[in-house]
Formats: structure tokens, sequence, C-alpha cells
């Protein structure tokens, strides 16, 4: 059975005030959070659930801080940050902060109680879980008084997806977590107090340390922290997963008028055009796009400057490739009952156009030198004339060629942040993170009907302070169809799958395995329709027609209610001799959907165990492709398939 955790304490630190207890390494129990005393308590309904809320003062120092807590109803996810404010008359500099800091989780001595699920997310090798014991992470217990930590930290989603999972393999329960922000962060777990038998967590962190941020406090100022989600649950950590699923649909997700429909998308970017669209190579596409049953048309990166798609920043058409403009594109995309699309790198300004002349104080820097990544600066979103300039570019372009959908990208880092204007460059970075979310709430009010896609395979922001904000994300830009169902499934268990973008690229020299291998790995979640589909034989292009058909008929309606299972559990990409799998159950148990992907293993069938809702369906049939159909047979409990080629793949459907 789960524990109840204790929540109420604050973790904050004051320049020269000590930390508590022996002098280890440590980004927890510093002062004044450890004696901050608790004056008042509140809790009030409100439209989500309940808001229950700590208020704390320390005397010595004048710091208040309050503990906020947002429940819902009865899901066990709570959403939790933390406001500190000066009340004395000089000023505080604050160097940690944590959003949320869970205590006393129960450690027995036994190695194996506990193991720890971290999502890696590298370029091309996004949602790669891992899941290692405690004492795999150095975190054992050593001495009485001995503290001992485990710290993820990752600027943006680049190195780590923003969340975590404690599984307690002995007690059946799991803690899993999640945090809402898409500059530096981190989360810390360890034994951090004075007792051997507990674990404490630590959650959504700002520090000198580990995000090089701190905020001096003048008499009356106040700072919030980032947002931060956390739920604790019996059972494995798919029963945490579902949990964070009902989350985020609730407390996350945007609302849109697409939201229920999924529209089918195709971009000319990945294995297509990838940057170098002009006339001649975009108008072939776009029949054979709506031939497959797209229903909007996105035309990526390249129709701005004279070099492909680096010349990123000044977000005027290039006439050379577009001689009658992009609108002639736009009409052709409308003729054919297709949304047309866009894509911009709107914070993103390459080193060598105009737009690079534009005052120091436009771009994120560091002791007074501009911030250059991969030949681009980074604009900073603080500063009025860049919002206003990023403004005229949006509106300008969704009016000119009417688009109903934009796709942003974000393929630099700021690398530490800035410290022009900021005592800290964290606190630079996070103000200029705070400021774009403000400027692109105004861009989504401005255009309502319009549809949002959240890209951002380069500095990755994954997460659900975007994807709070848009209404779809791309899951990755790794261009080998074999290696991608351990991407994608890995990202559903961080990513809504109604909001997670997922690329298919049959190819000219492949074949209709191929092809139905490429659609497989996107037909429960968001199509991302490219790479040549104006090549593809007829045998490829109709098992493409077969699966968008499919999905616009059965599938799509069930994704926005749907709850993800793992057969197999969640894959790495190094896991290529062997089958993958990856399902969802609809919300009231009707119905549900399953994929299955064998990859390069000698074995021809795999036994999949199936959780109970899904073991209950009567039914189980092959809906794609209707033909070759893989023999299935199934017990109560498991369902056994068998793909005689290896990289082959199927639909299931169970009812």
């Amino acid at each position: 059975m789960r524990p109840i955790l204790d929540d109420s304490q604050i973790q904050v630190h004051i320049q020269s005030e000590p930390y508590a207890g022996r002098p280890q390494p440590r980004t927890t129990r510093g002062q004044p959070g450890e004696r901050m005393e608790k004056v008042e308590e509140s809790k009030r309904e409100n439209r989500l659930g309940a808001l229950r809320e700590i208020a704390y003062l320390d005397e010595p120092t004048g710091l208040r801080a309050m503990n906020h807590a947002q429940h819902f109803d009865d899901l066990p996810v709570v959403r939790r940050w933390v406001t500190i404010s000066n009340t004395s008359t000089t000023p505080l500099t604050i160097d940690l902060l944590y959003a949320a800091y869970l205590c006393r989780i129960p450690w027995v001595d036994d190695r194996a109680q506990f193991h720890l699920h971290v999502a890696h997310n590298k370029c091309h090798t996004e949602g790669q879980w891992r899941a290692s014991t405690l004492a795999a992470l150095g975190l054992v217990k050593a001495h009485a008084d001995m503290y001992v930590r485990y710290t993820a930290r990752s600027s943006s989603s680049r190195e780590y997806l923003p969340m975590a999972m404690l599984e307690d393999r002995l007690r059946n329960w799991t803690l899993v977590w999640q945090i809402e922000h898409s500059g530096s962060w981190m989360w810390e777990l360890g034994q951090m107090g004075d007792d051997r038998e507990f674990l404490d967590l630590a959650i959504g962190g700002l520090c000198e340390e580990h995000t090089h941020w701190h905020r001096t406090l003048a008499p009356g100022d106040q700072f919030v922290s980032m947002p931060v989600a956390s739920g604790c649950v019996d059972g494995d950590v798919e029963s945490a997963l579902a949990a964070m699923v009902e989350y985020r649909r609730r407390a996350c997700k945007p609302p849109h008028p697409a939201d229920d429909t999924c529209p089918v998308i195709f971009n000319d970017y990945m294995n297509c055009l990838l940057g170098y669209a002009n006339r001649e190579k975009s108008l072939p596409l776009i029949p054979r796009a709506a031939d497959a049953g797209c229903e909007i048309y996105t035309v990526d990166g390249g129709w701005y400057g004279k070099e492909g798609w680096q010349e990123i920043g000044d977000w005027h058409e290039d006439r050379d490739k577009y001689p009658n403009g992009l609108n002639e594109i736009f009409d052709c995309v409308r003729n054919r009952g297709m949304i047309p699309g866009l894509w911009m790198e709107i914070e993103s300004v390459a080193n060598n156009i105009a737009l690079a002349e534009k005052p120091d104080d436009w771009f994120l820097s560091m002791r007074g030198i501009r911030n250059l990544f991969s030949e681009c600066y980074h604009l900073d979103f603080r500063h009025p004339d860049v919002r206003a300039f990023a403004d005229e570019a949006f509106d300008r372009v969704i009016r000119q060629y009417g688009l109903g959908y934009m796709k942003l990208d974000y393929n630099r880092t700021p690398l530490l942040g800035t410290d022009r204007g900021s005592e800290s460059p964290g606190d630079g970075a996070l103000e200029h993170v705070r400021a774009y979310y403000a400027w692109f709430d105004t861009v989504r009010a401005r255009h309502p009907g319009v549809i949002f896609e959240n890209c951002s395979s380069g500095g990755m922001r994954n997460d659900y302070g975007m994807l709070s904000r848009t209404q779809l994300c791309s899951s990755s830009d790794q261009t080998n169809y074999k290696w991608y169902p351990s991407v994608a499934v890995g990202c559903t268990a961080a990513i809504l799958p109604e909001q997670l973008a997922v690329w298919s690229y049959p190819m000219e020299n492949g074949d209709r395995e191929e092809a139905i291998f490429n659609m497989v790995t996107s037909l429960l979640m968001r199509i991302h329709l490219s790479g040549q589909i104006w090549l593809i034989d007829d045998t490829q292009f109709d098992a493409v027609c077969e699966a968008i058909a499919l999905y616009k008929n059965r599938i799509r309606m069930d994704i926005p209610c749907s709850i993800p299972f793992y057969p197999l559990g969640r894959p790495t990409i190094e896991q290529t001799g062997t089958f993958n799998a990856f399902g969802q159950f609809r919300a009231d148990k009707s119905r549900a959907w399953l994929a299955v992907w064998r990859l390069d293993t000698g074995e021809t069938y795999v036994q999949l165990p199936l959780p109970p809702a899904v073991a209950a369906l009567p039914t189980v049939r092959q809906v794609y492709p209707i033909q070759p159909v893989a023999p299935i047979s199934r017990s109560h409990q498991h369902l056994k398939i068998e793909l005689p080629q290896p990289y082959s793949a199927r639909i299931l459907e169970l009812s």
C-alpha cells in the first residue's frame, strides 16, 4: 500500500545561511527553510478541485513562504508550487528553491526495494527509459548520518525528460512526478534527513550549483517557483502513468476545436525535402498528400532563405524559390481540401542576416557577449521590441497565407542563460522562458483557430510548460524508421498520445512491409506523414492510404480518451533483436488498440501479457494491414502473434 508522504516542508536557502546537519554535498535542508514555522493554513474549493495553502515565516530573516497544492478531486496527482516573499527591511539573496519536497518515503533495508525510472532524452534518442536500483545509483545506507543523493538536471529537456518514477517493488506502489517548465530544472532523491529509514524527494529545483540561479529579493519582493506535479499510486509504473495521463488531460492540455479530431498532418521535412523546398518540389507533393488522406499540409524550413533552412530570422518568402509567392502553394493546398501550415523558429536568428544587426539587448548574452549556438543568436523575449518583432512576424504570415497550422521549432539551446539584466544566468533564462510563455499566450488569444505544434528536436522543449500551450509536440527527428518505435513508445509516458506527433516516412527504395511498419509507428498517436510519397510505388502508397483511412474512420476518435499500456515495457533504442509493443484502451474499457513491431530478431512470434481491462475484451482481430493477416491466438491474460518477416508490424483491435 502506498505511504502517506509529508509534503508540508519548504526547501529554500538564503546566501550566508547554513545548511542543517553534517556538511555533506547537498541542495536541500538549507536555512531558513528548515526552521520556518507555519503561521497559517487554508483550503478552498475551485474549478479544478481544492487548493490547499500553507504559509510559513522565518522570524530571524523575515522570509515568508507559501506552499501551494492544487488537488484534482479524485485524482492522486497534485500540482505544487511555492511563493517566497521578503517581509524584512533588507535584501535577501535566494540561491536554492524547490517547488515541492516530499518527505518520509519508507526505505527498508533491502537494496532491491526501489527501482528509479528515468527517461534519457538525447536528440534522435528521445524517451529512453532506464530503470535502476538505488544501489546502482550509489544510494546505500552506509552510515547513520550519511547524506546520499541522486540528482537529475537538464537545460529544458535535452538531457532528460522532466519526469521520473520511483517504484517500490516490495510494497507495490509508485511515485511519479513531472516538472512543468521549459528552462533549467532539477530534482533530487536521497537520504536527506537524520533517519536512515526514509528517503526524501525534492522536485523542481533552482540553485546556484546546478541551474546557475540565484535571485535577490528586495524588501517587499516575491518570487514564484516553477510548477510541478506528483502522485503516489498503488500499483506499478503503468498505474502511475495512467494517473498522469488523466492529470494531463484534466489540468495541462489546452482546449482547442481540433482536440477530438486529431487531423492528419503532412510535413515536407523528414526524409522528404529536408528544408530545401521550392515551387518545383512542393507542387507534386500536394496532390499526393491529399490523395493519401492528409488534412493539414505544412511547409517546413527553408521557405525564407537563399540556402536551405539555415538563414532563419528573416521571415519573408524567398521569391527565387517561390516566384509566384507561397500563396500559390497554399492555394493549391486549400483547393485540395487541406489546411495550410508553416514552420518557424522564432527565437533563433542566424548570425549572417540583417536581423542580427539589432542591438545587443535583443539577444541572450553572457558577460556582454551574445550567446552563439550553431551559428545562431537567441532572442530575449523579455525585450519589448523582440516581442513586437515576433508579433509582427506571426500575425503577418498567419494572415497573409491564411494559415490554420503553425509549427514552432526550437533547435538551439540558450546555454547557461543570460546575465544581461539579471544577477545570474539561470534567473535570466527563467525570466526569458516566462516572457516567451506570456508572449505566446497573446498569440494564441489573437489566433484561437490556429493549431500550434511544439517542435523541439534540438533544444528539446518536450515539457508541459509548452505542451499546456500547444496542441501537439513533435516526438523526434529520428531518421531511421527501424529505431523509431522505441522513441515513440518511450515518449508516450511523458506526452499524451493525442499530443504526440510521430513521423511516418515511406521511401522510394522500400517495400510494402516497410511502408506498413512506418504507418504502424504513428497510428496510435498523431500522424506526421512525410518521406518520398511522390516516388513510392502503388503497393506502398496503398498501404499508406489504407492506414490513414483506418485512422480517420476508427482509431483517432479513441486516442483522446485512451489509457496507454506497455505489454513489453518501455523499449530502448539499442534493443533491436526483439519485439516492441504498445497499446491503449478506452477509458470506458470498451475497446483497445495494439501495435506490434518485429525488429531484427530470429523469433517469429511473441507472447504479450495484457492488462486486465484489455484481457477482458473477448474479440481480437488484425485491422492493419488488411492483408496479409498474421496468425493470432490468445489465452485469457496473453496474446500471441506471429510475424514471419523481420521489421514488420501490425495493428490489432480488441473489442
